[in-house]
């Protein structure tokens, strides 16, 4: 029997009607930044649409067929300790929201991420070998001629404005056939707050001076004159 480290994670794409801890497999190269307490994509449903998540747990156990791997770890490190994850279940027991819900509910808003995934038309695959690929793909024309009238670059949201929500479904069947690729970004929703420092480029005693002169009665008409022409 092959064993693997199996992580348990609550994700953002799972309704209240299917919510529970989903099992992903750790590939070799997260294994050491996979940890409980971190955010993770994976990908979740049957179109395998990436979609954020939460590590609640890591254990080694048996390598099952079909377990999907984690996709990439968001954070350095744990935003979430264990008081914290099991307040998160907790939450959820109690007012009857998604672990993941229940999850943001706890951590700070500018700490979530807007997963982002862009569309791209294959490398060398015109418009002729696209529709040739996509032979069979239902609605897939309409999907092609939104992607190649953006240049052959597009994000999923704008797609779907110009397609419909089920673009999604036929791009990762377009995908399949080598029409397109998928990148998929993760992006901050709120940025870190910034603040604007000044300092004095002269000393107090200059600047003191100088700020003496500009009160003095004929520096106070240049000024009001320059704000009467600046209207």
């Amino acid at each position: 029997m092959e064993t693997a480290e199996i992580v348990k994670i609550a994700v953002s794409a799972a309704p209240y009607s299917i919510d529970k801890p989903y099992d992903y497999l750790v590939p070799p190269e997260l294994l050491e930044t996979a940890v409980p307490g971190v955010r993770v994509t994976v990908p979740f449903g049957r179109g395998n649409r990436t979609s954020e998540g939460i590590i609640l747990a890591r254990t080694p156990g048996e390598k099952m067929q079909g377990l999907k791997p984690l996709l990439s770890v968001l954070d350095r490190g744990p935003v979430l300790d264990g008081d914290g994850i099991a307040l998160a279940l907790w939450l959820r027991q109690r007012y009857f929201c998604t672990l993941f819900e229940a999850v943001k509910a706890i951590l700070p808003a500018g700490l979530w991420y807007q997963i982002r995934e862009v569309w791209h038309v294959a490398e060398g695959m015109d418009r002729c070998a696209a529709d040739g690929a996509a032979t069979g793909i239902r609605r897939a024309a309409p999907v092609l001629d939104a992607l190649f009238a953006a240049g052959g670059s597009a994000e999923l949201s704008v797609l779907e404005e110009a397609c419909g929500k089920e673009a999604g479904t036929v791009l990762r069947a377009l995908q399949k056939a080598g029409v397109t690729v998928c990148e998929t970004a993760a992006r901050r929703r709120i940025g870190d707050k910034s603040r604007r420092m000044v300092e004095l480029a002269v000393s107090a005693e200059e600047a003191a001076s100088l700020t003496e002169k500009r009160s003095s009665p004929s520096g106070g008409r240049r000024c009001v004159s320059w704000r009467q022409r600046g209207g």
